[in-house]
């Protein structure tokens, strides 16, 4: 098998440059008039061609998808599929909940901080063309292993972590109850709300995300919530996250699909998803240098082959998760029935990902809507009646996740099998039965 790696690179190689080859001609012999000027023959290229021809490319991959079906099988709630409203909706999330609001009017206000430099990165992982796409971008995992515990006494097999990569240079950030408060109050708080030590606090100019916090009814659901406020944000930084009870089987350097190409890693990226940005990145190159006059004295192709470089460099992966259950391959038909919260259901104690992926800002934005129903449930006097009540099966469900702390598992699968389905098209079915790593876009 590892014979066929370097073929395999080469065939991929190929592949990327008939399909650049054959994209650039189509845009360059049929241009649209008015992105033409027709004295000096220069193309103006704009991102949102390209997100045009991308958007329909998903949908048309996503109409494979059948909400009802998939919800009956798995168990899957994914929400909306849609990339335009997946963007909007977690633009709308950030701003309300994590910018610090303006001590006049009580609402979001920007800076220079950690949390816009977050809501930039956000920016341009929501985006569809390649100069901002994750798959266009050299990004790197910053070496900090993330935990939590009451108290710093781990068992003896989580010193694998240590043991195994401190010479590459990772160290383990460990978090208690005031540490998880304390890095909260330093990213998201403002003014006086910096100086309090526990949660508890009438100030109201920090960002609301403080609040949300604090109110969640449990303190094993706030560790939960933190493992993934923690991975979206810079603060720390991120990397890993890992409970303390798991322990490393090897480096972290030796994780198939971390640093290079793989044998084991399968790669299901749709080629038109894969290839359209790296088409937008060539052609903004030079059409920016007048490529395409045609009396120009400068020769640009040096940064244009240095693009076409860039395609065969590999990319290190935004997100690594595992699939911790999949129902369709085993063939069981007692998901439910072995306590699962899912039937395609993926590890959340166990994480790798740099800043600012869009995933965990979606199980966030899961967490605390479905805890604010609980709230309003518990406000009803925690009377649940099915009888002609439609959603009164989903409503029990949500208490019950809440209570004991099983809500974490399910939505950050939903938030993940969203992704997957809203940015790169894929169906949670595409990555069943699989018996070795998958790369799907920026995702491992």
């Amino acid at each position: 098998m590892l014979r066929l790696a370097p073929a395999a690179k080469y065939i991929r190689i190929l592949a990327t440059a008939i399909v650049l080859t054959a994209t650039g001609y189509l845009l360059l012999s049929h241009p649209t008039p008015s992105r033409v000027d027709s004295s000096a023959r220069t193309l103006d290229v704009t991102p949102a061609t390209f997100d045009i021809v991308a958007q329909a490319r998903l949908e048309q991959l996503q109409s494979r998808y059948k909400e009802e079906e998939v919800h009956s099988e798995v168990g899957l709630k994914i929400g909306n599929p849609g990339w335009t409203e997946y963007v909007q909706e977690l633009q709308d999330v950030y701003e309300r909940y994590f910018h610090p609001r303006d001590t006049q009017k009580n609402t979001p206000s920007t800076d220079g901080s950690l949390v816009q430099e977050i809501h930039d990165m956000l920016a341009d992982s929501l985006k569809l063309s390649a100069r901002d796409s994750p798959v266009g971008q050299r990004h790197s995992i910053p070496h900090i292993i993330h935990t939590t515990s009451k108290k710093q006494e781990f068992p003896e097999q989580f010193s694998s972590w240590r043991r195994m990569n401190t010479e590459d240079g990772w160290k383990v950030q460990y978090y208690d109850n005031d540490g998880i408060w304390r890095w909260m109050l330093d990213i998201f708080g403002r003014g006086s709300h910096k100086e309090a030590k526990m949660p508890g606090t009438d100030d109201k100019t920090g960002a609301r995300i403080l609040e949300e916090y604090e109110q969640l009814p449990t303190g094993v659901l706030r560790a939960d919530f933190f493992r993934y406020l923690v991975l979206l944000m810079k603060g720390g930084p991120p990397g890993v996250y890992t409970d303390t009870d798991t322990a490393c089987v090897r480096p972290l350097r030796d994780w198939p699909g971390i640093r290079e190409d793989h044998w084991e890693i399968t790669t299901k990226t749709d080629s038109i998803l894969s290839f359209l940005p790296h088409v937008y990145d060539l052609l903004s190159v030079a059409s920016a240098q007048n490529t395409w006059h045609h009396n120009t004295e400068s020769s640009p192709m040096g940064n244009v082959r240095d693009r076409m470089a860039e395609l065969s460099t590999f990319e290190p992966p935004r997100l690594v998760v595992a699939l911790e259950y999949d129902h369709w391959a085993s063939g069981s038909q007692g998901w439910r029935e072995m306590g699962l919260s899912r039937g395609m259901q993926f590890v959340q104690w166990t994480m790798m990902a740099q800043p600012g992926h869009p995933v965990f800002l979606d199980t966030l934005n899961r967490i605390m809507g479905d805890v604010e129903r609980h709230r309003v449930l518990q406000r009803r006097d925690s009377v649940i009646d099915t009888e002609g009540d439609e959603d009164g099966e989903d409503r029990q469900d949500r208490v019950l996740d809440v209570s004991t702390n099983t809500l974490h598992h399910l939505l950050s699968s939903d938030a993940v099998f969203r992704y997957l389905l809203a940015r790169w098209g894929v169906h949670p079915r595409d990555i069943s039965g699989a018996s070795g790593g998958q790369r799907i876009g920026d995702v491992l």
